[in-house]
């Protein structure tokens, strides 16, 4: 039931980002996946496997290293300035502290990583990414006309 709720919110969530978001950066969508794949790498690479489990997320948390993570997140600030400008770079950087919290609250909670919680971080963090966004938009729009 919580999971059918917390899926419910997600996508409302999402849906109330899109309307604020896409009748000027619809381009926001290209970086939003970009930015949640990224955050699953740096969430693989600063964590260990949950114990009691050997699944395929096994794999991916122990083969991810830091240059992996250094070089996608230099590439995620790099295209989401190139796509959304500076609103995309402020909102890249605003979001890596959710990200974090949300890795350390599952490493103290089940001692790790597993498949399933990759998929979450991907899902929460490209949600934490528009909701950013939105507010970004909403609170400095006349400031990031300029640019």
């Amino acid at each position: 039931a919580f999971g059918a709720i917390g899926l419910i919110l997600i996508i409302l969530t999402n849906w109330m980002s899109y309307t604020i978001i896409l009748p000027q950066y619809s381009t926001a969508l290209l970086v939003m996946p970009v930015f949640g794949r990224t955050m699953a790498i740096m969430s693989t690479c600063f964590s260990s496997y949950a114990p009691g489990g050997g699944g395929l997320g096994k794999r991916f948390v122990e083969m991810t290293q830091l240059h992996h993570f250094i070089i996608y997140l230099v590439l995620l600030l790099a295209y989401a300035t190139l796509i959304l400008g500076l609103p995309g770079l402020l909102t890249a950087v605003i979001t890596l502290l959710p990200a974090l919290l949300l890795m350390k609250n599952l490493q103290s909670k089940i001692g790790g990583m597993t498949g399933d919680t990759i998929g979450m971080t991907i899902e929460l963090n490209q949600t934490f990414f528009l909701v950013i966004f939105s507010v970004v938009l909403i609170n400095f729009p006349v400031y990031f006309k300029i640019f």
